[in-house]
């Protein structure tokens, strides 16, 4: 039976090694038939920091190849020591580890970004040569940007995060309304779907908005004159209109254990027609856990999720959808 290491995503509380320390965290030797069986093995031991996920790796010996180089040889590239072939060999070799490579939805398309600072936010670009999806395996990345706020990630251009706001532009319609402005990448993706006529931003940080303007061309976008930004709490915001479509997105991390009480708190007061909120599906693998319910997920069980949390969220009618939640749950603990 395979062995996995396995990792408690949560930092610890207090002042201690593992609250920064990600390896203090580690050292979960685990016997599974499966990832997924260590990871609900951890679930066990640790049910309160389900919505953190746990990072599962199989433990393993790694064949090493030692490869002397003569003193006298340069490298041509210092900053990078894999040459691009090496790179692509490397990227192709990890994607076999798993079999999600073409993603569910189709790709979000990305505006023109440049860096920008404006009070305790930054936007910067950064080189990530592979990383992971949300629905996909690992693949390279290009022109990415983050954007944070002092020393805490809010964003990337990461296919981590386009692809878990994917889907969040397919039910947009009518009157939509967005929860947390960041770099503008849903309201961009959003404002090309010809089925939404008004859309209205929620933004509790004008700083943001500021450096949003900084750091692209909004006004050039295509049906801006659609958008309205408010700055306001989007957990006290009262609609004045029918909201049909409500996105949000105001939690830093993905698996934040506030998505389930700030959600239902939001629509309480805007109670719109349909909702998405950003990392529900690992929200939704979460109450699969509570429940003891062992994968696959099935489209009843979303329905009772949907039903228990009081949500009308997206992809209620999309048989495929519980799946993607758990290749999600599985990219995400790996992460």
């Amino acid at each position: 039976m395979p062995e996995y290491r396995c990792t408690r995503n949560k930092s610890y509380a207090g002042d201690c090694t593992g609250r920064d320390d990600l390896t203090a965290r580690q050292g979960y030797y685990i016997q599974a038939e499966s990832p997924e069986g260590a990871w609900k093995e951890m679930a066990t031991r640790f049910p309160d920091e389900v919505t953190y996920g746990f990072t599962v790796d199989q433990w393993e010996g790694f064949n090493v190849k030692v490869v002397e180089v003569p003193q006298d040889k340069e490298l041509e590239n210092k900053q990078d020591l894999l040459t691009q072939s090496s790179k692509q060999e490397l990227l192709a070799q990890l994607s076999e580890v798993l079999e999600y490579k073409t993603p569910p939805y189709e790709p979000l398309k990305v505006p023109e970004y440049r860096p920008g600072e404006y009070g305790e936010w930054t936007l910067e670009e950064i080189n990530t040569p592979i990383t992971r999806g949300y629905f996909t395996s690992y693949q390279s990345v290009t022109n990415n940007y983050r954007l944070c706020r002092g020393n805490t990630l809010w964003m990337s251009l990461t296919p981590m995060e386009l692809e878990s706001q994917s889907h969040h532009v397919l039910a947009a319609k009518g009157h939509t309304v967005l929860m947390g402005l960041g770099m503008g990448l849903l309201l961009y993706n959003v404002l090309l779907n010809n089925d939404v006529e008004k859309v209205t931003v929620i933004e509790n940080d004008p700083d943001v908005i500021e450096l949003f303007h900084q750091i692209t061309n909004p006004t050039a976008w295509q049906n801006w004159d659609k958008v309205s930004i408010i700055v306001g709490d989007a957990l006290n915001w009262i609609p004045s209109e029918t909201v049909d479509y409500l996105a949000v997105d105001i939690w830093p991390a993905l698996g934040d254990e506030n998505l389930r009480p700030n959600g239902q708190k939001i629509q309480q007061n805007v109670r719109a027609k349909q909702v998405a909120l950003w990392g529900q599906e690992l929200d939704f693998i979460s109450y699969c856990v509570e429940q003891g319910y062992s994968p696959p997920c099935t489209l009843a069980q979303y329905h009772e999720y949907i039903e228990a949390i009081g949500i009308p969220l997206i992809e209620a009618d999309n048989p495929n959808y519980p799946d993607y939640c758990f290749r999600a749950a599985q990219m995400v603990m790996n992460y």
